[in-house]
């Protein structure tokens, strides 16, 4: 009688593997995906898991396997499920019956810029009597853009008043005859033809009108990822990175144009493995072209339109943008700008590497008739920096918090 149980029991066991071998993975589908299209460094996101079961054959034992970066950090109950090393790998274990769906968020937080995918996933499935294990593996499009994080406001108020100033003196330089702003009194140097001789009759004394400028000034956007000392300044890097973002976000508000140039790279193979296009709200415009390769120095330029989509696409490069020990130099970025000779030009450099170059800059500077703001990530310990006298280059001093 015990052989003959102990024969059926091998027999079921037998028939069930062979049944769940054959049927286990149909109708069964797996995605994750993330609930933003981007957050902020600092910020938080939920990863989304989505088991179906669509056969009545049920699924007692079902382990899904993930790989993700080690930035992303899994919080809430399911943390305990993961294991960190070069990468941090998620393991969940679920328990379906026939024609069931399960749906699991998990909370996960994002400690670095970055953009992140999930490529794939793992699904191992056990029968009830827990041998034979099968595998399978899904194909996924799951990313997640990690934006800069966003700098103090006031900061960034400072560095809009310095550029407001510089870009009026620009303007003066562009009168425009038909864009009257007032009146003043006369001096040596004032054309005969700007007198007003109605409002001096009445005023007794040579007036003169004035005339505001409609140029427009062509802003361009400098961030320097070189990082070439031999003690690596990942944190000033980073900094110049979210200053960057932050200008780009206040520029575009104020409906400037400008161009964002930089050395850094990474950006072409983000670009081209990524299908994240702006979420409903920003501005309907056509994406900007992130060039790569411009030059040898110049490795990324992207053309930045007016409005929250502009910012967006800044904001989506910035996040894939990588430094490098062995960069082009500021210099040398600033040595490939194209000057027009037909509007006034501005350049703001966003670098920490100023000490060695500001009269090269300046002198760049001068030639190219391409005034400079150049904003310098430092430590609060840093010695000042000065640029030279009578310098078309304006120095500002930017103190890591």
């Amino acid at each position: 009688m015990m052989i003959l149980l102990l024969a059926g029991l091998i027999l079921l066991i037998v028939l069930e593997r062979r049944l769940f071998r054959t049927l286990w993975d149909r109708g069964l589908t797996a995605s994750v995906s993330f609930s933003d299209l981007s957050v902020r460094e600092g910020e938080k996101t939920i990863l989304k898991e989505e088991i179906i079961n669509a056969k009545g054959l049920p699924v007692p034992a079902l382990e899904l396997r993930l790989v993700l970066d080690k930035s992303l950090k899994i919080e809430g109950e399911l943390a305990h499920n993961s294991i960190i090393s070069d990468q941090l790998y998620e393991r969940d274990l679920f328990a379906l019956a026939g024609r069931q769906k399960i749906v699991r968020s998990i909370p996960v937080a994002v400690t670095k810029r970055g953009h992140y995918r999930i490529p794939s996933l793992d699904m191992i499935g056990y029968g009830f009597f827990y041998t034979d294990p099968q595998y399978r593996t899904y194909d996924q499009r799951a990313e997640l853009y990690v934006f800069p994080k966003s700098v103090d406001t006031s900061r960034i108020h400072t560095v809009m008043r310095s550029l407001s100033g510089m870009m009026q003196a620009r303007r003066r330089l562009y009168p425009d005859p038909f864009e009257f702003s007032g009146i003043r009194e006369y001096q040596n140097s004032d054309p005969m033809n700007t007198i007003n001789w109605k409002a001096t009759a009445r005023a007794g004394k040579m007036l003169v009108n004035q005339f505001d400028s409609t140029t427009d000034i062509r802003l361009t956007v400098l961030l320097d990822m070189n990082d070439p000392n031999i003690i690596r300044q990942g944190r000033l890097i980073e900094e110049s990175v979210r200053i960057a973002s932050s200008l780009g976000s206040a520029l575009s508000d104020a409906g400037m144009e400008f161009d964002f140039v930089s050395n850094g790279t990474g950006i072409a193979a983000a670009t081209r493995a990524s299908s994240f296009r702006p979420p409903t709200g920003t501005d309907n415009q056509e994406e900007a072209a992130v060039i790569s390769d411009v030059s040898d120095a110049i490795r990324t330029q992207l053309h930045v339109k007016p409005g929250s989509g502009g910012a967006f696409f800044l904001d989506r490069t910035l996040a894939s943008i990588e430094a490098g020990t062995s960069l082009y130099s500021a210099c040398e970025c600033f040595r490939a700008l194209e000057v027009s000779d037909t509007s006034a030009g501005l350049c703001v450099i966003i670098s920490k590497n100023a000490a060695p170059a500001v009269e090269e800059i300046d002198r760049l500077s001068c030639a190219k008739k391409l005034p400079v703001l150049w904003i310098v990530p430092c430590r609060p310990d840093d010695a000042p920096l000065s640029a030279p006298r009578n310098s078309s280059v304006s120095l500002l001093r930017w103190e890591t918090l």
